[in-house]
């Protein structure tokens, strides 16, 4: 997840998008389902260096779970794993 971030860090500002709107919000989508929030978040509390971002999610697709809107899909999941807006990411 870190190496994930710095890749990103790095891509984005090498194509200015810092500049032009400074509150990114990076998206991390498990599509296989391999974990669930509190996994994410486990793995997520030893990373350094993401505070340049305004916001983090974690989004998982889970078979297990019903999609309402689309009914022949996986539901899905997720959180927030880091936000300057404690209303979406009270613990950060």
């Amino acid at each position: 997840m870190g190496e994930a971030i710095a890749k990103k860090k790095a891509k984005i500002q090498s194509k200015g998008i810092m500049q032009l709107c400074p509150d990114v919000i990076l998206l991390f989508y498990d599509a296989y389902g391999y974990g669930n929030i509190q996994d994410a978040r486990k793995a997520f509390s030893n990373i350094k260096g993401h505070k340049w971002t305004h916001s983090i999610y974690w989004a998982a697709s889970f078979s297990d779970r019903k999609n309402i809107l689309y009914p022949d899909s996986p539901g899905r999941g997720g959180a927030f794993l880091y936000s300057k807006n404690n209303l979406w990411c009270p613990q950060t």
